[in-house]
């Protein structure tokens, strides 16, 4: 229904498209150098527009819960964001993408992790703003898998020490492609399974997973797929925020990213080979069953048709006045039965 709200809206109007995930807005600030670390939780628009005029220092602002708009705009507006980059930012249906701007660089991207109930994948919109020495990110919820980043930064011999704010930037998008690897790899040993399943017994909840898992993996693949384009527009030689020692670890992540596609895709055939398998060896165990209730019916229709003779109850069959006429009529039903199971077995009809 939000989308519909947008609808002839002036572009760079912000409407929050999506689900609040968390009951208030929170902003988070850590700022670092060579020798310093300092991270305050709980931080107010003041303490924000303070630490982002240091121009000395590395400046991480993590802000989780997009529902507040007149916070995000009062943050927009001090540091001198685009109202479509703001826009972009509230609206948690957007694309993968990556826009460069005079001073800063904007990018958004999905996160997908393990949803709370069943082995279904929840995702949820993050994004951020690079400039020179501050990244601005911006998460729907306070979802642990990045919390590493911080234990990292209090590392004085680390990496982060060692570059810039584009260095955070890159941890932002390798954790999400790290996190998009791990669930892809759980997706398909699960895929494994019941592979050697199918092939004992199929069962219909076999059925139902395999749609789960191609479901998760088509989810996966979209968020993955197009951070291709986003690494390759942060590597380019223009875009000057990005450090040359930086951009050899977003083409390393390039590369994680062009594997996850090709395994994905390889996963999709897949999955659509197992639907097959069990369609067919469904369509094999339902024959068999079919087979053994054919022979059965074909076994007792002639005795069904011989007690039927003999239960008219006529005054005049000569049968019945024979003293030995019960038992031979036994004996001949169980010579049909016998005869008919050998003769089916010499057809190897089962």
């Amino acid at each position: 229904m939000a989308q519909l709200r947008k609808i002839g809206l002036a572009p760079g109007t912000m409407v929050h498209v999506g689900e609040k995930r968390v009951e208030k807005l929170n902003i988070r600030i850590t700022e670092y150098g060579a020798t310093l670390y300092e991270d305050i939780q709980n931080a107010s628009m003041d303490q924000v527009v303070t630490y982002l005029n240091r121009p000395d220092t590395i400046t991480w602002v993590r802000v989780t819960g997009l529902h507040d708009l007149d916070l995000i705009a009062k943050l927009g507006l001090h540091i001198d964001v685009h109202p479509l980059v703001q826009e972009d930012i509230v609206n948690t249906r957007q694309r993968t993408k990556a826009e460069t701007y005079e001073d800063y660089v904007f990018v958004v991207f999905r996160h997908y992790h393990e949803s709370d109930t069943g082995k279904a994948i929840a995702g949820e919109q993050v994004s951020f703003i690079l400039s020179n020495n501050c990244v601005i990110s911006f998460h729907e919820s306070e979802h642990p898998a990045f919390d590493v980043i911080y234990d990292r930064i209090q590392h004085t011999t680390g990496r982060f020490r060692k570059f810039g704010a584009d260095y955070l930037a890159y941890a932002l998008i390798d954790i999400a492609v790290d996190q998009a690897m791990i669930l892809y790899e759980d997706q398909f040993d699960e895929l494994e399974q019941i592979e050697n399943r199918l092939f004992l017994r199929p069962d219909s909840s076999d059925y139902r997973r395999i749609h789960r898992i191609r479901r998760n993996i088509v989810n996966l693949k979209k968020s993955v797929s197009p951070l291709r384009d986003v690494l390759s527009t942060l590597q380019r030689s223009e875009v000057t925020i990005v450090s040359e020692g930086v951009k050899v670890y977003f083409n390393d992540v390039h590369d994680h990213v062009t594997r996850i596609t090709e395994n994905a895709e390889d996963a999709l055939l897949v999955t659509e080979s197992l639907l097959n398998t069990y369609i067919a060896q469904s369509g094999l165990r339902m024959n068999e069953i079919i087979k053994v209730l054919t022979i059965m019916s074909t076994i007792f229709i002639p005795l069904t048709f011989l007690v039927g003779v003999y239960g008219m109850n006529f005054d005049h069959m000569p049968e019945l006045a024979w003293r030995w006429g019960y038992a031979g009529v036994w004996g001949f039903m169980a010579f049909l039965v016998i005869g008919m199971i050998v003769y089916f077995k010499k057809m190897r009809w089962f």
